[in-house]
Parts: C-alpha cells; sequence; structure tokens
C-alpha cells in the first residue's frame, strides 16, 4: 500500500531486523503505472528512531529511473535531517 503508515511500518522493521538506532523505509509509485490506487510518481519516505518516525509525501514526475533515484536521495535527506536533530 502506498501510504506514510506503510513507509514508518517498513521503516521499523528495517531497524528493529537490523537492529540499528535508525531505519528507513520507502513506498510509491514510480510508474509508468498506478499502483493501489497511488498517480505515477507518488511516494511516501519515512525514518524510524529511537524517538519515533518522521515521514513525508513525495511527488515527482518524470521517467521512472528518475522518479526512483528522486525517492532514494529525499529519504537519504529526511534522515540527514532526523539525525540533525537527534544532535542539537
Amino acid at each position: 500500500m502506498v501510504s506514510a503508515e506503510t513507509a514508518e511500518a517498513l521503516a521499523s522493521t528495517a531497524r528493529r531486523r537490523f537492529r540499528s538506532e535508525f531505519g528507513v523505509g520507502t513506498t510509491g509509485a514510480a510508474g509508468p503505472q498506478p499502483h493501489d490506487g497511488a498517480e505515477p510518481g507518488t511516494a511516501f519516505i519515512a525514518v524510524a528512531g529511537p524517538h519515533g518516525s518522521a515521514s513525508r509525501l513525495i511527488k515527482r514526475i518524470g521517467p521512472r529511473d528518475l522518479v526512483k533515484h528522486h525517492v532514494a536521495m529525499s529519504a537519504i535527506d529526511l534522515l540527514r535531517r532526523v539525525l540533525l536533530q537527534e544532535s542539537a
């Protein structure tokens, strides 16, 4: 399912399975077809950490490879932002 809840569940599962302090999850419809009612280019990213989770909606129009790249870079940026908050 393409939702913030799914991305957060993926991030929490990654954190637990890898026994790490943080986990990252992504879910979406990279295209060219819709997925679970989500238009192509729609994705959710999430980071789970010791103080909870954060998620974001991402929308990027373009070829599938470009959408996937943008979602991955956005997930890394969200992790960076969460880490900066944790260290403040």
